[in-house]
């Protein structure tokens, strides 16, 4: 019998491994802005405070994360549902795009309007629904500093550009559903939505101003739109993707680099965190920007930053990384397979999803238990009434994989299962099929 699990929040748990901060220097490239010069000021800069070098280590770190609206049990990007009203005459065109028909695929301006209405209108939204959740999608500045009582930015970071993603997302359909005069699709917005989350040590201040420093802020621009406003949803064409070639909308899309130059043109600051200087000196750990999960889309009203310094305030210029992960691993709860009562004979375990399958970057560990344990992952120290060292206990190591797959398995039976996976980042694992008897 073969049985598919689909893993979802409710059943398994996804943590993501991160370079050191020596790997992510060399592998994020992250640009200082160093021309820090504006007009009259609602924060302004003196720099003058001598804080401990710990000040400077800050470290930022994108957290994958998903909008509910648009997640997939099956795709590994954001998908939304984009239906087009063809014209009669471009019957034929649409058919062309998916191979049904060897005509013209030139879509009449109609169809362009169309497409480009909702195909824009999508991204759009998309942007707007990541935005609302305080989700990153678009690179931005980031900038973090002291201030006094009396608002005065007393002593500063560096400011670096955070990309989550570098460019408008490319349009995948999946399912097209070409039926008269009507288009469907299943389109995948091939964007990554990321939590931003920074870290900083503990550090220390000059007695004689610890009565004056009152905050620590961090600071942004508004995150950079990939879209000039003028693009235009021409029809549908193959873009070669992970798993080979794929049909997608097709519009121009600016390159990164001129992305990032528009990035680094910005100058128009805003606070989208603060903590209480009590609070800041004793270090934060993956602490969620910005504060309290706030509208990203509401940006142009939170208190603006219009004399934001270069950063480096004692003299340690280095600057702050903002690594992807390398990796990711995910735990499954325990897994009855719909089977509560009966003991299974598991003669197979496969990962599913997108990831690369080279035996030296994913393995897969299986594990299994006679009674039900604490409905906790591997490890984890919190249980309902036993130990961590006796829930762990509860589970048998079945086998392990170098791979996707484990095969060939004989031996016990067991009521509960548990399943252990690791691969390199980028990554989905949507689902496990299981092989019992």
């Amino acid at each position: 019998m073969i049985i598919r699990i689909p893993l979802d929040d409710t059943n398994s748990r996804v943590t993501y491994r991160f370079p050191t901060l020596s790997e992510a220097k060399s592998a994020t490239q992250l640009q200082s802005d160093k021309d820090g010069s504006f007009d009259s000021s609602v924060y302004k800069s003196s720099d003058s405070l001598k804080v401990s070098d710990e000040f400077n280590k800050l470290t930022a770190a994108l957290i994958p994360s998903s909008i509910p609206a648009y997640k997939s049990s099956y795709y590994s990007y954001p998908v939304v549902n984009i239906n087009v009203t063809v014209p009669d005459d471009d019957k034929a065109v649409v058919a062309s795009w998916f191979g049904n028909s060897s005509g013209s695929s030139q879509a009449s301006d109609t169809l362009v309007k169309r497409m480009t209405t909702v195909v824009l209108g999508a991204i759009n939204t998309f942007y707007t629904e990541a935005s609302r959740i305080g989700l990153f999608t678009r690179p931005f500045k980031l900038g973090y500093a002291l201030i006094s009582s009396d608002s005065v930015i007393v002593a500063s970071g560096e400011t670096v550009v955070i990309t989550p993603n570098d460019r408008a997302p490319v349009m995948t359909i999946r399912n097209p559903e070409p039926n008269g005069n009507q288009l469907n699709t299943l389109t995948e917005i091939r964007n990554t939505p990321c939590e931003l989350r920074v870290s900083l040590p503990p550090f220390t201040i000059p007695d004689e101003w610890k009565s004056k420093v009152t905050e620590l802020i961090f600071y942004t621009t508004d995150q950079t739109s990939p879209l000039t406003g003028n693009e235009q949803v021409t029809g549908v064409r193959t873009f070669a993707i992970e798993t080979g070639n794929c049909p997608g909308w097709y519009y121009p899309r600016l390159s990164s680099d001129l992305v990032k130059e528009k990035t680094l043109a910005d100058s128009a600051f805003r606070i989208i965190g603060r903590v209480p200087i009590a609070r800041a000196v004793t270090g934060l750990n993956d602490y969620r920007l910005p504060d309290e999960r706030l509208d990203l889309n509401e940006f142009k009203s939170y208190p603006e930053i219009k004399d934001v310094p270069s950063g480096g305030n004692s003299g340690n210029t280095e600057q702050p990384v903002t690594p992807l992960p390398v990796g990711m691993d995910v735990q499954t709860f325990a897994l009855d397979l719909g089977l509560p009562e009966k003991e299974k004979r598991v003669r197979a375990v496969t990962a599913r999803g997108i990831f690369s399958r080279h035996p030296d970057n994913v393995s897969v560990v299986l594990y299994g238990a006679h009674h039900q344990p604490a409905d906790t992952l591997l490890g984890s120290s919190i249980s309902s009434g036993n130990s961590a060292a006796e829930d762990a206990g509860a589970w048998h190591r079945i086998a392990k994989s170098r791979g996707p797959h484990i095969r060939l398995l004989r031996g016990v039976r067991y009521r509960w299962l548990k399943v252990e996976i690791s691969t390199p980042w980028p990554a989905r694992i949507d689902a496990l099929t299981f092989t019992i008897c």
